[in-house]
């Protein structure tokens, strides 16, 4: 992050924590779908949508897992990225650098939590089908 600045790391925690959102919201949906609706709704409809959905419904494990890895793995790569680059740049120069890398650690868990996991899932959970 060094050479590439803060705004582009803003950018790049901000695509990250869309990421995020739409696998969080896919992965919500797909443990509130019932085989009975997308089969009926494949019936009414015959679009490409509903016959991958039900391909997916056949092994959902092998979707649901490679979501969890990258749900699980973007607040890795976030946090590690981050923690570095503010500790190099900012908490180096403080008087109590372990508060104020305690209070970045929350706000980030609090921000990948909230707008990463949480409101994904609801909005999965409301609008699968």
């Amino acid at each position: 992050m060094d050479s590439i600045g803060p705004a582009a790391g803003i950018v790049i925690f901000v695509l990250l924590l869309m990421v995020e959102f739409v696998f969080s919201g896919f992965e919500a949906a797909i443990h509130n779908l019932s085989a009975k609706e997308i089969v009926k709704e494949s019936l009414s409809s015959k679009k490409k949508k509903t016959d991958k959905l039900l391909k997916i419904m056949d092994n959902p494990f092998k979707y649901v897992n490679t979501v969890n890895v990258i749900i699980s793995g973007i607040p890795l790569i976030v946090g590690g990225v981050y923690v570095n680059y503010l500790n190099t740049h900012y908490f180096k120069a403080m008087e109590h650098p372990y508060v104020a890398l305690a209070i970045a650690l929350v706000v980030m868990l609090y921000v990948l939590l909230t707008f990463g996991i949480y409101i994904p899932r609801r909005l999965g959970n409301r609008y699968s089908m």
